[in-house]
């Protein structure tokens, strides 16, 4: 059996259905239009961020597949010159781990350039110009520096590309591939990186979203409850809305 305020908010409904073009319908239902597309507006919202999250997934899931499938097809030359991958992997290594050496001298070698050039800048800044003369001479020795070291670390990817990317040889078919699948881990990496923030990014945006939806709701549903008490208080002749009069009287009681 239906409660007084479930009564009232069924009369609000099927008022708001039948009266809200009507020229003399309450004034309640200029709010339960407004709370109506409030309400629609956040739930279009928050299928706009749903279908951006499985747009993501969708893209994310086909760019793992292709790897895959193109990683498999890599598998099968590497297989075919397994020694001789190997061999070569273990060179590449070697270098790969030199290089990455190199690289974080590069990066120190940036940062202590960056230093000299600070201090000489304070200085001139400062009218000492006398006292700038140290810091230029480390500052032209950082730049030296630098340049040795980023042409070191060119020399050393020249040499990795040399054994992980030959272009002759009976095997050199298969090392392409294995570089190619190194490749393709990296970007699957980056990719998944990617796409976990975003996806978190989007989890959140939904999360507050549906807040909002819910609040809209409730909103909304309060408006038709007090619309629905209005026309129960004026009594609006409508034989939609009259079958709930009595019913609304006995629960009242």
């Amino acid at each position: 059996m239906d409660t007084y305020e479930d009564l009232v908010f069924k009369l609000g409904d099927v008022a708001y259905e039948r009266l809200w073009n009507k020229p003399h319908a309450p004034k309640l239902i200029q709010r339960v239009i407004k709370a109506a597309e409030g309400f629609e507006a956040r739930q279009v919202e928050l299928k706009e961020i749903e279908t951006t999250m499985d747009e993501e997934e969708a893209s994310y899931h086909e760019f793992s597949e292709a790897c895959s499938q193109e990683d498999q097809e890599c598998q099968v030359l590497v297989d075919r010159h397994a020694q001789a991958v190997k061999l070569a992997e273990g060179k590449a290594k070697a270098v790969e781990s030199r290089l990455v050496t190199r690289r974080k001298d590069v990066t120190a070698s940036r940062g202590a350039l960056t230093k000299y050039e600070a201090q000489v800048k304070r200085l001139e800044e400062l009218g000492e110009f006398e006292k700038t003369k140290v810091p230029k001479e480390n500052l032209k020795r950082a730049k030296i520096d630098l340049m040795k070291r980023i042409r070191e670390c060119e020399d050393m990817q020249v040499e990795y590309d040399r054994i992980m990317n030959p272009e002759m040889g009976p095997a050199a078919e298969a090392i392409r591939a294995r570089r190619r699948q190194k490749d393709l881990e990296q970007q699957l990496e980056e990719r998944t990186e990617a796409y976990n923030a975003r996806i978190n990014e989007l989890n959140d945006e939904a999360a507050a979203k549906d807040e909002e939806v819910k609040a809209a709701r409730e909103y909304y549903e309060n408006a038709l409850f007090m619309l629905g008490e209005e026309v129960y208080r004026q009594r609006i002749p409508d034989p939609a809305l009259s079958a709930f009069y009595p019913k609304i009287d006995r629960a009242a009681r």
